[in-house]
C-alpha cells in the first residue's frame, strides 16, 4: 500500500492523537520542518469568513466555536526562514490524509495543504505533506524544541477527533 509522508506538529506530532484521527496508530518518526514558525492561533485568529467551494455554508471560525467555545487555542505553521518547527513524520494512507485535512479543516479554508522537505536527526531529509496558514493573525510564535503538545485538554481534543473521524 501507498503512503504519504506527513509532518505532524504540536498535537498531531502525538501518537495518541495522530491515532484519534485517522483511526490507527501508523508509523511515525522525530523530523523537524526548517523555515517554518509554530505559531498559536486563538479564536479571533481564525477565518470567519465562508468559502464558495466548502462543503457547507460555515466558517471554519463557526465550526471551532460550535465544538471548543471561545477558548478554543491551535498551533499551526508560518513560513519563517529564521525558525524551526519539531514535530513528527507520519506514514499514513490517501484516505488518512485526507482525514487530517478535514481535521484541519482545509476544505473550510482555515489552512492550506504545504509540501516540504522534512529533516531528521540524522541528516537524511524527506519530502512531506503537512498545513500551514498565510495572511491570517496569530496569538504568538512558540519558541524552542520542546513545548507542550496540547494546548487545549488532550481528552476533550481526542474526543472531538474520535466523533469526526467516526461521522465521515
Amino acid at each position: 500500500m501507498e503512503t504519504i509522508s506527513y509532518f505532524g506538529f504540536g498535537a498531531n506530532a502525538h501518537p495518541h492523537m495522530i491515532e484519534a484521527i485517522i483511526g490507527r496508530a501508523p508509523h511515525g518518526e522525530a523530523s523537524i520542518l526548517p523555515g517554518y514558525a509554530l505559531a498559536i492561533q486563538s479564536l479571533d485568529d481564525i477565518p470567519d469568513t465562508v468559502l464558495l467551494s466548502a462543503p457547507a455554508p460555515l466558517s471554519p471560525r463557526s465550526i471551532l466555536s460550535r465544538a471548543w467555545g471561545s477558548s478554543f487555542r491551535s498551533y499551526t505553521l508560518q513560513r519563517d526562514d529564521m525558525r524551526d518547527v519539531w514535530g513528527t513524520m507520519w506514514q499514513v494512507t490517501k484516505a488518512e490524509r485526507e482525514l487530517i485535512s478535514k481535521w484541519e479543516l482545509v476544505p473550510y479554508g482555515w489552512s492550506s495543504e504545504l509540501f516540504a522537505d522534512a529533516l531528521f536527526r540524522d541528516g537524511s531529509h524527506c519530502p512531506v505533506t503537512t498545513e500551514w496558514i498565510f495572511d491570517q493573525p496569530i496569538e504568538r510564535v512558540v519558541e524552542g524544541r520542546c513545548y507542550p503538545r496540547f494546548i487545549v485538554p488532550e481528552a476533550d481534543l481526542l474526543r472531538v477527533a474520535r466523533e469526526m473521524r467516526e461521522a465521515n
